[in-house]
């Protein structure tokens, strides 16, 4: 696979760590603290959030590529594939030949549902059950109606992004949104994974956030979040709350996700992420190579751009950084639609080894496909030639918090603790806008007469 991908596939096999014991309790604190607006995690001593640094260390997801997803301007042949990928995966439904007991049965019933299960078993193999397998007896099979089909590469990547990486609704099911992604990639394409992953993750978490909020503790809800990842950031990030890792020798073709694989924590996060001290904000030992030891300077874009070209590992550094650490705007896919999400590296700086200031503005929202070109050759080149000279820290630095950004997060913390006392001002306003409190989780029969609301906003007149 020359697009990057036999990396990530490979990992994972051992990108699994158990929702076991606190794990949910710690999940649903760490929502409570997620930020919709600036896509970070608020503490008592700042922030900390998911950088793509993260994404790439922890998954191995390319953080380049070469070639842009827009669904808006299609080829005739990948719209036949993806249309065709949509009719076989409404006839892939098929269940299993053999019985528990490895008896092999005369044909397939059909399922009535496309589950991740029956798609191996209509794209590739329907095997017998490992516990009936006689030793020394080759274990039976049977090949599915389209195993080594011409699709039979895009087959694998959807069953394998879908499971993995980008989990959406139904939960056992190929999710067609990434139809599009799987065809660039079964045709040897390579795509920036990591912005997409991380954009969709936060998606994810707003969405969980939302829910969190309107349900009131009053029913459960369902979360598509990749948590894994979310573990393994937090296990890395504040090292008090986990177990003790795997230990192995360091490996260009492994990934420090896999210290965690199968591990468990039953420590409680709301009190040991709410200390300044629990928190490590550089907690990687592997390092890109050529940025260790350049210290704090300022290196010009336009030379490393050009050194790039040669396959010089201390540009290609240089360039990755200044993808990691620039604000900007990050695609997402999911079932409903595709967009952007907001990416502020600067609300949590120390994680790349600068001193925390006071954060600046959100960037100009840009669309779905402008999302995506500074992470896509050539235009990679073009939008960081515009920046002049970047500053590039060594990766063993540990930023620190200026005075400004104490004072700043001191307000912010003020101005929340007058809010949940009651003690602000009153109301100016005679009027208070609440969002309509319908779950998205909760399957609820409509009636033949009912109709949506004309807005998602409801006014009440209230006297203040």
């Amino acid at each position: 696979m020359a697009n990057g991908t036999y990396d990530v596939v490979m990992l994972s096999r051992s990108l699994n760590i158990p929702r076991q014991g606190a794990a949910i309790r710690n999940l649903n604190h760490e929502c409570s603290r997620w930020s919709i607006d600036t896509h970070s995690f608020a503490w008592a001593w700042g922030e900390s959030g998911f950088s793509l640094e993260d994404v790439v260390i922890l998954t191995r997801l390319p953080l380049c590529g070469t070639a842009l997803l827009d669904p808006t301007n299609l080829s005739t042949a990948d719209q036949q594939d993806i249309l065709e990928l949509r009719q076989l995966g409404k006839k892939a439904q098929y269940g299993p030949i053999f019985t528990a007991q490895g008896v092999r049965k005369a044909s397939a019933a059909n399922t009535k549902k496309t589950s991740f299960a029956s798609w191996i078993r209509f794209f590739f193999k329907d095997f017998q059950p490992v516990r009936t397998v006689v030793p020394g007896v080759p274990r039976e099979f049977v090949a599915g109606p389209h195993h080594e089909g011409r699709l039979h590469m895009a087959d694998f990547f959807a069953f394998f992004l879908s499971y993995f990486m980008f989990p959406d609704y139904p939960a056992d099911s190929s999710s067609p949104s990434v139809f599009l992604l799987v065809v660039l990639l079964a045709r040897g394409e390579c795509i920036a994974l990591a912005p997409l992953f991380l954009g969709s993750l936060h998606c994810q978490l707003d969405l969980v956030h939302a829910d969190l909020a309107r349900s009131l503790g009053r029913c459960d809800h369902l979360s598509m979040v990749h948590t894994s990842f979310i573990l393994t950031y937090f296990f890395e990030h504040f090292p008090i709350i986990a177990l003790a890792p795997h230990e192995f020798l360091a490996s260009s073709s492994r990934s420090r996700s896999e210290r965690w694989f199968g591990t468990n924590s039953d420590s409680l996060w709301y009190r040991a992420c709410d200390v300044e001290e629990s928190f490590v904000p550089r907690p990687y030992g592997t390092t890109t190579p050529g940025v260790v030891g350049l210290g704090q300077c300022l290196l010009p874009t336009r030379s490393s751009l050009f050194a790039v070209s040669g396959n010089n590992s201390m540009a290609r550094g240089v360039i990755n950084f200044a993808l990691i650490g620039l604000p900007g705007w990050l695609p997402f896919v999911n079932n409903e639609a595709h967009g952007v999400s907001v990416y502020r590296p600067d609300r949590f700086v120390r994680q790349l080894s600068f001193d925390q200031g006071v954060p600046g503005s959100t960037p100009l929202v840009c669309s779905f496909v402008e999302s995506q070109l500074r992470f896509t050759r050539p235009h990679t080149s073009d939008i960081l030639a515009r920046l002049g000279d970047l500053p590039i820290p060594s990766r063993d630095d540990v930023g620190r918090y200026t005075s400004g950004f104490r004072q700043f997060w001191r307000r912010n913390l003020d101005s929340f603790l007058l809010f949940i006392r009651g003690e602000a001002g009153a109301l100016e306003v005679s009027e208070i806008r609440t969002r309509d409190t319908s779950l998205r989780a909760i399957a609820e029969v409509r009636g033949a007469n009912w109709r949506r609301p004309h807005s998602m906003w409801v006014v009440i007149d209230v006297t203040p």
